[in-house]
């Protein structure tokens, strides 16, 4: 299935994870019921496959993402009955994330550039919002997720150009907005309208970082600022995406 991306089987997935989706959150939104897990589980399935799928090259980029996304999954089934599994779960798969970034290759100046803006989300996240609301025997935890999954997005912000940047930067920061009502979800506001905000921004995330993974790219050019550059270079395209 080398030729994957791009066909009509690439938006199928797409389509199936977006029902499933809708799916999971429609008895909340037509106040029936609860979430309906068993959609969910299924959308975070599809969006394993939809990575699973495409070339198997770059490997020090693509391997690592697949697994995040292999974790993530696991996560999404073990975080409803083990809050704590289900963080360490996200945890590996941020670890995995960052190390994939590294291997499509990031940009110093461009890590510099968001510093600041990383530095003052994640301690104003944990610090002045979050920390007065976590139990105590949560916040080790917390704090090495917050932080992770900060450098997690750091890494994808200082990503060099290539064809799949904007996929890969829009994910990892979707993914960060959508723990961010998690937490709240969680630790302040035990209403069910955080889950129809995270769950969303979450399955899009993880379809943005699935489609970039599994994208088909013919090799490219070797970069020009290779100074500049760290990791390797995944290949680029310039055709739009489809």
């Amino acid at each position: 299935m080398a030729d994957f991306p791009g066909t009509w089987r690439t938006t199928l997935l797409r389509a199936a994870i977006l029902l499933a989706v809708l799916g999971g959150i429609w008895p909340v939104l037509a106040a029936s019921g609860g979430f309906a897990m068993h959609w969910l589980f299924a959308a975070s399935g599809l969006f394993v496959l939809l990575g699973l799928c495409g070339r198997w090259n770059q490997p020090a980029f693509r391997i690592p993402f697949r697994l995040g996304l292999v974790a993530c999954a696991a996560g999404d089934v073990l975080g409803p009955r083990n809050f704590h599994w289900g963080v360490a779960c996200f945890l590996l798969a941020h670890l995995a994330f960052c190390v994939g970034c590294l291997g499509h290759g990031v940009a110093w100046s461009r890590l510099l550039r968001w510093s600041p803006v990383i530095l003052a989300v994640s301690f104003g996240l944990v610090g002045l919002w979050l920390w007065p609301h976590l139990p105590e025997r949560d916040r080790p935890l917390i704090v090495a997720y917050t932080a992770v999954i900060s450098v997690m997005a750091w890494l994808a912000a200082g990503l060099r150009p290539s064809a799949l940047r904007p996929w890969l930067w829009t994910g990892a920061w979707i993914f960060y907005l959508s723990d961010i009502f998690v937490a709240r979800w969680r630790f302040v506001d035990p209403s069910a309208a955080n889950g129809l905000v995270c769950y969303p921004l979450y399955y899009l995330a993880c379809t943005l970082l699935a489609r970039a993974v599994g994208r088909d790219l013919p090799p490219s050019s070797p970069p020009t600022s290779g100074v500049e550059e760290i990791g390797s270079h995944p290949e680029s395209e310039t055709a739009p995406p489809a």
